[in-house]
């Protein structure tokens, strides 16, 4: 009788969502080849761990292991420390949207030829795709990006610091916000200095203009640096 059921439903969906191992539905007659015969409007996304081909394709998958396969996990937390997982669900998040998207796609491509087809979607696939300019810097230097807490390889400042009760995130990603936020901290002169005026040099003197920094925002409450920030346009 629920076999039934489902068919009932199969036969007037435009879409199946489905997060079983691959060849799962298969077994149980509601695979995509069986599903898209009985309904060939029928979109089928499929969301797991590898995909549904590949050496891979067996393995059970969840968001913890895609995170550590695709890298995400060694590119998280303090230099000094361990490997630390992403606190939200970010692998799983990450392949919903894709499904949707991919799902979204399928539609439009529907509109125009009457016919559906199926998403594969990969929780490792998509936080692979996260790495973006961490994989492009391995491809153009073969060195392995590495973990440096919450700064950025290549602006300075972009990360956390400390106040006096509790922490605030601050991006200077251009020259214009550099020399604002040296202005909202108090020493404009600061922003002409030959080791920090321009990004090559803040990254070079980084660990000395860190301490400046720092020794500068401890003397803040948080309410008072978010002031402090607004009123020089910083985000």
């Amino acid at each position: 009788e629920g076999r039934e059921v489902l068919w009932k439903l199969i036969d007037r969906a435009d879409v199946v969502v489905e997060n079983f191992r691959p060849g799962v539905l298969d077994k149980l007659g509601f695979g995509y080849d069986a599903v898209s015969r009985r309904n060939p409007r029928i979109i089928y996304a499929s969301i797991s761990g590898y995909g549904q081909t590949g050496p891979y394709r067996n393995r059970p998958g969840y968001d913890v292991v895609a995170q550590g396969e695709s890298g995400i996990v060694d590119l998280t937390g303090e230099p000094d420390r361990q490997p630390v997982k992403v606190g939200a669900s970010i692998a799983d998040i990450v392949a919903g949207l894709y499904a949707y998207q991919g799902i979204l796609l399928a539609m439009l491509a529907r509109h125009r030829t009457g016919k559906g087809q199926r998403i594969d979607i990969s929780l490792l696939d998509g936080m692979i795709s996260t790495l973006t300019y961490q994989a492009m810097s391995y491809f153009a230097t073969g060195v392995s990006p590495r973990r440096l807490g919450t700064r950025h390889p290549s602006i300075v400042p972009y990360e956390t610091f400390e106040t006096k009760d509790g922490f605030v995130n601050i991006g200077a990603a251009n020259e214009k916000q550099w020399q604002n936020l040296c202005r909202a901290l108090g020493f404009p002169d600061l922003a002409l200095d030959a080791r920090f005026n321009t990004m090559a040099g803040r990254l070079t003197n980084y660990t000395e203009l860190r301490t400046i920094l720092d020794a500068a925002l401890r003397k803040l409450s948080r309410a008072e640096a978010f002031t402090l920030l607004a009123a020089y346009e910083l985000p």
